[in-house]
């Protein structure tokens, strides 16, 4: 499982789903239907929600933490952009979480 936080909520992805877990850099803003935005991933133009506003949570700029969680649809990628993803390492000496929702 992939576990990331947004806000104060924690949430966890298969992690057979996700391509892959990149570090946030600015995305264009002239998004694609169904999208907040945009990045080019590897020459391909790829969807970005942003969670964070789907979710109902305040709005924040991003951070060191803030990571695009890619996607594997099948009708090609899509990125989450999260607050933060938990690494194994840190699952493993724990967190103290006690609720995952999803």
């Amino acid at each position: 499982m992939v576990v990331f936080e947004v806000g104060e909520e924690m949430y966890q992805l298969p992690r057979a789903c996700v391509a892959r877990i990149l570090r946030f850099w600015e995305y264009c803003e002239e998004p694609l239907v169904g999208s907040d935005g945009t990045i080019l991933y590897k020459g391909q133009r790829v969807r970005v929600i942003d969670v964070r506003k789907h979710a109902g949570v305040e709005q924040a700029g991003p951070s060191f933490n803030t990571r695009i969680i890619l996607l594997n649809r099948i009708n090609g990628l899509v990125g989450l952009l999260v607050d933060r993803v938990i690494t194994d390492e840190e699952m493993r000496v724990g967190t103290g979480i006690s609720r995952v929702v999803g």
